[in-house]
Parts: C-alpha cells; sequence; structure tokens
C-alpha cells in the first residue's frame, strides 16, 4: 500500500509540475513573440519614416520647389543620404540662379 502510494503521489507531483513548465513556457514564448513583434514593428517605423520623409523632399524638388528645409536627425545610411539630397538641392539652386 506504501509503494502504491508514492508512486500516486510521483505521479501527482510529476503532473503538477508538467503542468507548470508548460504554462511557463507558453508564457515565455508569448513574451517572446510579442517582444520579436515591438522589436520588428520599431525597426520598420526607424526605417519607414525617414524614407517617407525623404520621398516627400524628392516629389518636391521634382516639382520645383528647391528651398526645401531638409532636417538631418541622424548619421546612419539615411542621415548620410539626407544630407547628400541637401547638397543636391543646394547645388540645383545655385545652378538655377547662375542661368
Amino acid at each position: 500500500m506504501f509503494f502504491y502510494a508514492q508512486t500516486l503521489l510521483r505521479k501527482t507531483f510529476s503532473y503538477i509540475f508538467f503542468t507548470r513548465m508548460r504554462a511557463i513556457s507558453v508564457a515565455a514564448i508569448l513574451v517572446a513573440l510579442l517582444l520579436a513583434g515591438g522589436l520588428g514593428w520599431w525597426i520598420t517605423r526607424s526605417i519607414d519614416r525617414p524614407l517617407k520623409r525623404m520621398m516627400g523632399y524628392f516629389a518636391r524638388m521634382a516639382e520645383g520647389k528647391l528651398d526645401n528645409v531638409i532636417s538631418v536627425d541622424s548619421h546612419d545610411e539615411i542621415g548620410q543620404t539626407l544630407q547628400m539630397l541637401e547638397k543636391m538641392q543646394n547645388q540645383l539652386h545655385q545652378l538655377i540662379l547662375s542661368i
């Protein structure tokens, strides 16, 4: 009888342990998915917003408006591209004034 009770107790503890570990694993996976989704959204937004702003500058320059105030707020590749866009705009503006 003692052996049966001991075996039943071990099975019960094993089941409880398994249930808790499964719940913890599911929670950890959900947290990881939320973090990955948030990080992906943040990275996409940090790339998308400056590119949309740059496209607006290009559109205004294509319409002939060469006095845009181009603000560069980063020093990454997008910031360097905005700096070159500002330089190109200034040179085009000077070229048109000299004609």
